[in-house]
Protein backbone atom coordinates (compact mmCIF):
# COMPACT_ATOMS: atom_id res chain seq x y z
CA UNK A 1 0.00 0.00 0.00
CA UNK A 2 1.32 3.41 -0.93
CA UNK A 3 -0.74 5.70 1.33
CA UNK A 4 0.12 5.35 5.05
CA UNK A 5 -3.11 6.93 6.33
CA UNK A 6 -5.23 4.38 4.46
CA UNK A 7 -2.98 1.56 5.61
CA UNK A 8 -3.39 2.67 9.22
CA UNK A 9 -7.17 3.10 9.02
CA UNK A 10 -8.02 -0.05 7.09
CA UNK A 11 -5.28 -2.55 7.88
CA UNK A 12 -3.65 -1.69 11.22
CA UNK A 13 -6.68 -0.55 13.15
CA UNK A 14 -8.90 -3.36 11.91
CA UNK A 15 -6.35 -5.98 12.95
CA UNK A 16 -6.00 -4.33 16.38
CA UNK A 17 -9.74 -4.23 16.97
CA UNK A 18 -10.37 -7.74 15.69
CA UNK A 19 -7.19 -9.21 17.15
CA UNK A 20 -7.71 -7.87 20.66
CA UNK A 21 -10.56 -10.25 21.31
CA UNK A 22 -12.42 -7.58 23.21
CA UNK A 23 -16.14 -7.38 23.01
CA UNK A 24 -18.20 -4.27 23.19
CA UNK A 25 -19.70 -3.93 26.63
CA UNK A 26 -23.30 -3.06 27.27
CA UNK A 27 -24.28 0.54 26.62
CA UNK A 28 -24.65 1.23 30.32
CA UNK A 29 -20.95 0.76 31.06
CA UNK A 30 -18.67 3.80 30.69
CA UNK A 31 -16.08 2.00 28.57
CA UNK A 32 -18.62 1.07 25.91
CA UNK A 33 -19.43 4.72 25.28
CA UNK A 34 -15.84 5.58 24.48
CA UNK A 35 -15.27 2.43 22.43
CA UNK A 36 -18.45 2.91 20.40
CA UNK A 37 -17.46 6.56 19.90
CA UNK A 38 -14.05 5.39 18.71
CA UNK A 39 -15.67 2.96 16.29
CA UNK A 40 -17.93 5.67 14.91
CA UNK A 41 -14.94 7.99 14.50
CA UNK A 42 -12.92 5.22 12.81
CA UNK A 43 -15.75 4.52 10.36
CA UNK A 44 -16.09 8.23 9.65
CA UNK A 45 -12.36 8.54 8.96
CA UNK A 46 -12.44 5.43 6.75
CA UNK A 47 -15.33 6.82 4.73
CA UNK A 48 -13.54 10.14 4.25
CA UNK A 49 -10.27 8.49 3.14
CA UNK A 50 -12.11 6.11 0.80
CA UNK A 51 -13.94 9.04 -0.83
CA UNK A 52 -10.63 10.83 -1.38
CA UNK A 53 -9.10 7.67 -2.84
CA UNK A 54 -12.02 7.35 -5.25
CA UNK A 55 -11.30 10.87 -6.49
CA UNK A 56 -7.67 9.90 -7.08
CA UNK A 57 -8.29 6.45 -8.53
CA UNK A 58 -6.98 7.49 -11.95
CA UNK A 59 -3.47 7.25 -10.51
CA UNK A 60 -1.85 3.81 -10.08
CA UNK A 61 -0.73 4.40 -6.47
CA UNK A 62 -4.25 5.34 -5.42
CA UNK A 63 -5.68 2.36 -7.30
CA UNK A 64 -3.23 0.04 -5.57
CA UNK A 65 -4.34 1.46 -2.23
CA UNK A 66 -8.01 1.03 -3.12
CA UNK A 67 -7.35 -2.62 -4.01
CA UNK A 68 -5.77 -3.15 -0.59
CA UNK A 69 -8.65 -1.32 1.13
CA UNK A 70 -11.29 -3.43 -0.61
CA UNK A 71 -9.33 -6.56 0.30
CA UNK A 72 -9.18 -5.43 3.94
CA UNK A 73 -12.92 -4.75 4.03
CA UNK A 74 -13.56 -8.20 2.55
CA UNK A 75 -11.20 -9.83 5.08
CA UNK A 76 -13.00 -8.12 7.97
CA UNK A 77 -16.08 -10.09 6.98
CA UNK A 78 -18.35 -7.12 6.34
CA UNK A 79 -20.07 -8.60 3.29
CA UNK A 80 -22.68 -5.86 3.07
CA UNK A 81 -19.99 -3.17 3.33
CA UNK A 82 -17.83 -4.99 0.75
CA UNK A 83 -20.77 -5.12 -1.68
CA UNK A 84 -21.55 -1.44 -1.12
CA UNK A 85 -17.94 -0.36 -1.69
CA UNK A 86 -17.69 -2.65 -4.73
CA UNK A 87 -20.80 -1.16 -6.29
CA UNK A 88 -19.59 2.39 -5.64
CA UNK A 89 -16.21 1.51 -7.08
CA UNK A 90 -17.76 0.03 -10.23
CA UNK A 91 -19.94 3.13 -10.64
CA UNK A 92 -16.86 5.36 -10.42
CA UNK A 93 -14.35 3.30 -12.42
CA UNK A 94 -16.42 2.29 -15.46
CA UNK A 95 -17.06 5.87 -16.69
CA UNK A 96 -13.42 6.78 -16.05
CA UNK A 97 -12.26 3.82 -18.11
CA UNK A 98 -14.71 4.59 -20.89
CA UNK A 99 -13.47 8.17 -21.12
CA UNK A 100 -9.79 7.09 -21.04
CA UNK A 101 -9.14 8.98 -17.81
CA UNK A 102 -7.54 6.05 -15.99
CA UNK A 103 -3.87 5.97 -16.83
CA UNK A 104 -3.15 2.64 -18.51
CA UNK A 105 0.32 3.14 -19.91
CA UNK A 106 2.05 -0.18 -19.22
CA UNK A 107 1.47 -3.76 -18.10
CA UNK A 108 1.58 -2.82 -14.43
CA UNK A 109 -1.23 -0.29 -14.90
CA UNK A 110 -3.30 -2.83 -16.82
CA UNK A 111 -2.69 -5.46 -14.14
CA UNK A 112 -3.83 -2.99 -11.47
CA UNK A 113 -7.12 -2.34 -13.28
CA UNK A 114 -7.67 -6.07 -13.70
CA UNK A 115 -6.85 -6.64 -10.01
CA UNK A 116 -9.28 -3.89 -9.07
CA UNK A 117 -12.12 -5.63 -10.87
CA UNK A 118 -11.04 -8.96 -9.36
CA UNK A 119 -11.46 -7.58 -5.82
CA UNK A 120 -15.04 -6.47 -6.41
CA UNK A 121 -17.83 -8.42 -4.77
CA UNK A 122 -19.74 -10.85 -6.99
CA UNK A 123 -22.77 -9.17 -8.46
CA UNK A 124 -21.40 -5.65 -8.11
CA UNK A 125 -21.19 -5.41 -11.90
CA UNK A 126 -24.78 -6.52 -12.42
CA UNK A 127 -26.50 -5.50 -14.45
CA UNK A 128 -23.64 -5.34 -16.91
CA UNK A 129 -25.53 -2.94 -19.18
CA UNK A 130 -23.51 0.11 -18.02
CA UNK A 131 -20.25 -1.70 -18.76
CA UNK A 132 -21.47 -2.87 -22.17
CA UNK A 133 -22.82 0.57 -23.00
CA UNK A 134 -19.56 2.20 -21.94
CA UNK A 135 -17.64 -0.24 -24.11
CA UNK A 136 -19.82 0.34 -27.16
CA UNK A 137 -20.19 4.10 -26.85
CA UNK A 138 -16.67 5.07 -25.84
CA UNK A 139 -14.72 6.83 -28.53
CA UNK A 140 -11.03 7.35 -28.98
CA UNK A 141 -8.90 9.83 -30.87
CA UNK A 142 -6.78 7.54 -33.03
CA UNK A 143 -4.17 10.23 -33.50
CA UNK A 144 -3.42 10.26 -29.75
CA UNK A 145 -1.43 7.15 -28.86
CA UNK A 146 -1.95 7.59 -25.12
CA UNK A 147 -5.75 7.64 -25.55
CA UNK A 148 -5.60 4.58 -27.81
CA UNK A 149 -3.55 2.68 -25.20
CA UNK A 150 -6.03 3.60 -22.48
CA UNK A 151 -9.00 2.60 -24.65
CA UNK A 152 -7.40 -0.73 -25.53
CA UNK A 153 -6.73 -1.31 -21.84
CA UNK A 154 -10.42 -0.70 -21.17
CA UNK A 155 -11.38 -3.19 -23.88
CA UNK A 156 -8.93 -5.79 -22.52
CA UNK A 157 -10.43 -5.40 -19.04
CA UNK A 158 -14.10 -5.14 -20.08
CA UNK A 159 -14.39 -8.06 -22.48
CA UNK A 160 -13.44 -10.83 -20.02
CA UNK A 161 -15.72 -9.29 -17.41
CA UNK A 162 -18.61 -9.23 -19.84
CA UNK A 163 -18.03 -12.77 -21.03
CA UNK A 164 -17.77 -14.07 -17.47
CA UNK A 165 -20.77 -12.18 -16.09
CA UNK A 166 -23.28 -12.79 -18.85
CA UNK A 167 -24.69 -15.88 -20.54
CA UNK A 168 -23.59 -15.80 -24.19
CA UNK A 169 -27.10 -15.67 -25.62
CA UNK A 170 -28.02 -12.79 -23.34
CA UNK A 171 -24.75 -11.03 -24.26
CA UNK A 172 -25.55 -11.13 -27.97
CA UNK A 173 -29.13 -9.96 -27.37
CA UNK A 174 -27.78 -7.03 -25.32
CA UNK A 175 -25.14 -6.31 -27.94
CA UNK A 176 -27.70 -6.34 -30.75
CA UNK A 177 -30.02 -4.06 -28.79
CA UNK A 178 -27.22 -1.56 -28.11
CA UNK A 179 -25.80 -1.56 -31.64
CA UNK A 180 -29.07 -1.37 -33.54
CA UNK A 181 -30.94 0.86 -31.10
Amino acid sequence: MQIPVAEDLFLNRSSQSSGSGSTVASPSTPSSTSSSGDLIELESQRECVLNMLLKLIVYPDAMETVIAVVGAVQAEGGDERWRKISRTLADVVIPLLASQKIRIKDKRSLDLVRALFATLAPGSLRPVDPLLEALLTSSVDLSNLEDVERWLGFVVVALPILTNQVIKVHFFVMLEAKVFA
